[in-house]
């Protein structure tokens, strides 16, 4: 199986998982319920037999799994969301320049490494 069917399989679940979620926790966004939980649990089962079954690039059908509930959003809310695009784009630039060290004049103290504050 190619990668992108591999990516299209897990998508596929995770769409389902979370739009059998969202009917059954009778919200538009799922993680407005307090059941949400149950629902992210069972998820996080979902991808690691998928991880399990799925080797190569493992890391990849959790966070498809995970982002697979915006677009479960978007079709059971009606909309795409007025912040959903500024957030993504706040996110986006400022990764980057985190993972690179660049905040606060490249003192980031990544991986829970103190950062030295001796000058």
């Amino acid at each position: 199986m190619d990668a992108a069917l591999r990516a299209a399989v897990v998508a596929a679940s995770g769409l389902l998982l979370w739009a059998v979620a969202a009917m059954g926790l009778h919200t538009a966004e799922p993680w407005d319920s307090p059941a949400f939980w149950y629902a992210y649990a069972v998820a996080i089962g979902v991808s690691g037999a998928w991880g399990y079954l799925l080797p190569q690039r493992a890391w990849l059908w959790g966070v498809i799994m995970s982002f697979s509930q915006a677009p479960v959003m978007w079709v059971t809310s009606g909309e795409v969301g007025s912040m959903w695009l500024p957030g993504a784009g706040a996110r986006r630039a400022r990764l980057p320049r985190l993972a690179a060290g660049g905040h606060r004049g490249g003192r980031v103290a990544l991986l829970g490494a103190a950062p030295d504050l001796s000058r």
